[in-house]
């Protein structure tokens, strides 16, 4: 970490989720590189951000950290979001799921530039597309998540059509949002680790 970093007014909530049928248990259990993917999501926001909380479905022991449990009992990263900005102090708040375990510094940095009171969220473009999951979204998105909720439209993509957001490129660094989503995608994950190390 540069100290030399100011922290962000913001908040970052990590999106824990529940049980994974792919992953066959919490994913934020899974360990990679001799920590918890929680952890690590964990270690890259605590300087950058002025509180960080955990957002889950189950009241699971993450000890000290502070959890917030999902207020809707339904399974989709739009009500884990809605519950943090229900729940945050901030305008602005990071979203990252716990499954990233290569967003680096610089990646939130650089969408932390383009905040703005013209847009609502600030979204990562790979090669896959956006990146909804490893965004900021400010309050002022609030009563359009509320509307998709209350008429079951729980897709995230189709929140960033109707809310002013802006998009930064990182179709160069899309190796860095692997998203862990099965075993093979861990070994995945570790194999690109020791490669790093190597270099």
């Amino acid at each position: 970490m540069n100290h030399l970093i100011k922290q962000l007014p913001a908040s970052a909530f990590i999106l824990a989720g529940g049980k994974s049928k792919r992953f066959e248990s919490p994913k934020w259990k899974a360990m990679l590189g001799g920590i918890t993917l929680l952890q690590r999501s964990w270690n890259l926001c605590t300087d950058l951000f002025e509180s960080i909380s955990i957002v889950a479905k189950s009241n699971y022991d993450f000890g000290e950290k502070r959890l917030i449990q999902d207020i809707l009992n339904v399974q989709a990263p739009l009500t884990g979001i809605y519950t943090a900005l229900k729940q945050s102090e901030h305008k602005w708040n990071f979203i990252i799921s716990c499954d990233l375990p290569f967003i680096s510094e610089e990646i939130i940095l650089k969408l932390w530039d383009k905040a703005s009171d013209e847009c609502d969220s600030i979204l990562p473009i790979t090669s896959r597309g956006i990146e909804p999951t490893c965004s900021f979204y400010s309050i002022t998105s609030l009563p359009t998540i509320e509307h998709m909720i209350e008429n079951g439209n729980l897709s995230l993509h189709d929140l960033n059509k109707h809310i002013n957001h802006a998009e930064v490129d990182f179709i160069e660094e899309t190796n860095l949002f692997l998203n862990v989503n099965s075993q093979n995608d861990l070994k995945n994950a570790e194999q690109q680790i020791l490669k790093s190390k190597n270099n």
